[in-house]
C-alpha cells in the first residue's frame, strides 16, 4: 500500500504541475508508466470506435459451413462503408494498402496525425512572425540557389543539404496536412455519412 500510495502521489503532483504551469516550465515531470498505459488505453478505444464507424465487419476467421453458419454482425458497425468507397488515384494499384482493404479508419487515423503535425508546424512558425499559416516554401538560401547547371554545378555543403531537407520536410508537412483536411471534410460531409455514424 505504501508503494502504491507513493506512486499515485507522484502522479497527482505531476498532473498538478502540468495543469498549473505553462508547457515551457514543465521540465521535471517524471516518466509515468500509469499515464503511458492510460494513453495506450485511450488510443485503443479511439481506434475501436473509428473501426466501428467506418469499416465493414471483418471476415470470419473460419470458413462458414452448415454446422457453423456465419453470424450477422452488421449491427456492430455503421453503414458508412456501404456509402463511401475509397479509390487510389494516380494510376497506382494500391495493393496491400488501407485503401485496398477498405479500411477507412486507418486513413482517418493517418489524416488526424497529419493534421496535428500541420497545425503544430504552423503554431511554431507563428512564433517567428510568419502569420497564421505558412504560404511560402523552400525559402532557405540553399534551396533558392539550387544545384547549378551541368557546366557549373553548385557543390552542397552539409549545412546546405540540411537546409534543403528541412525545406522538403516542411513542404511535405503542409501538403500532407492540406490533403488530410480535405479528406476529412469530404468524408464527414458526404451525404449520409453523419447519419450512418449517429445511427450506429
Amino acid at each position: 500500500f505504501i508503494k502504491a500510495s507513493h506512486l499515485y502521489r507522484m502522479e497527482f503532483e505531476d498532473l498538478s504541475s502540468i495543469l498549473i504551469m505553462p508547457a515551457s516550465a514543465v521540465v521535471g515531470v517524471s516518466i509515468s508508466p500509469l499515464r503511458r498505459r492510460l494513453g495506450e488505453f485511450i488510443g485503443s478505444a479511439i481506434r475501436f470506435y473509428l473501426r466501428r464507424f467506418f469499416n465493414p465487419v471483418p471476415l470470419p476467421l473460419t470458413t462458414p459451413s452448415k454446422a457453423f453458419p456465419p453470424k450477422d454482425l452488421s449491427f456492430a458497425r455503421s453503414s458508412v462503408h456501404e456509402i463511401v468507397e475509397m479509390a487510389v488515384t494516380g494510376g497506382n494499384s494500391g495493393r496491400d494498402t488501407a485503401v485496398a482493404d477498405g479500411s477507412i479508419s486507418s486513413v482517418f487515423s493517418s489524416a488526424l496525425r497529419q493534421i496535428y503535425d500541420f497545425y503544430q508546424f504552423n503554431k511554431e512558425k507563428q512564433k517567428e512572425g510568419t502569420g497564421s499559416f505558412v504560404t511560402e516554401f523552400c525559402v532557405r538560401q540553399a534551396s533558392r540557389r539550387g544545384l547549378g547547371t551541368k557546366d557549373s554545378p553548385i557543390v552542397l555543403s552539409d549545412h546546405d543539404l540540411n537546409e534543403i531537407l528541412v525545406d522538403i520536410d516542411e513542404a511535405h508537412i503542409s501538403l500532407a496536412g492540406a490533403r488530410a483536411c480535405k479528406f476529412m471534410h469530404d468524408l464527414l460531409n458526404w451525404p449520409g455519412v453523419t447519419e450512418a455514424i449517429q445511427n450506429s
